[in-house]
């Protein structure tokens, strides 16, 4: 079921969009908005803000054809740590060996979820991922410990692209450091 409010109801709600002018609907409870409800039966609403009334139109049927082609709505709830465990607990579990699980569930659980759990995930971006890996860099652990945390991240989020939580995987805007192969040699 889906509900969408386009250009005649925003005329008569909102003078100020209807006239194509400037306009902050930020405080305005008449805000135009896009609702969708989920096979759960929950509903979601999702607030458009923009400066004209054609920019307010463009942007919700923007979210109508993503609903329509079947992409999951982002949710400003869905934080990072939720979603890793949803990723761990649907897909990780039942595609994956138990040795593979586990390394995945310890580097979310000792690394991911403490430093990045709270971000959204809409809003996770490749400065985030790059900074926990400086962070951790920094903290002492080894380049190919860090390597593996950016990898870890990395296929959770091409799931979560997959799945349509988000539109870009922003691990891969982030550069590990380098793991440098140094040989033992006796003199």
């Amino acid at each position: 079921m889906l509900q969408i409010h386009i250009p005649e109801e925003i005329k008569i709600e909102h003078p100020l969009l209807a006239s194509g002018s400037p306009a902050d609907l930020s405080t305005d409870p008449r805000r135009p908005q896009f609702h969708s409800c989920l096979d759960n039966g929950k509903l979601i609403r999702k607030y458009v803000e923009r400066k004209t009334r054609h920019k307010v139109v463009e942007s919700l049927q923007a979210l109508k054809q993503k609903h329509d082609s079947g992409s999951v709505l982002p949710s400003k709830k869905r934080t990072v740590a939720h979603f890793l465990d949803e990723w761990l607990t649907v897909h990780v579990k039942g595609t994956k060996v138990y040795s593979t699980n586990r390394g995945y569930e310890q580097v979310s659980r000792l690394y991911l979820i403490p430093n990045l759990g709270s971000i959204t995930l809409d809003r996770l971006s490749g400065k985030d991922v790059q900074k926990l890996l400086n962070k951790m860099s920094n903290e002492g652990l080894s380049p190919t410990t860090v390597k593996n945390i950016n990898a870890v991240l990395k296929t959770a989020l091409t799931i979560a692209k997959r799945w349509g939580y988000v539109d870009r995987n922003a691990a891969k805007d982030a550069t590990p450091p380098l793991v440098s192969r140094t040989s033992d040699s006796t003199t």
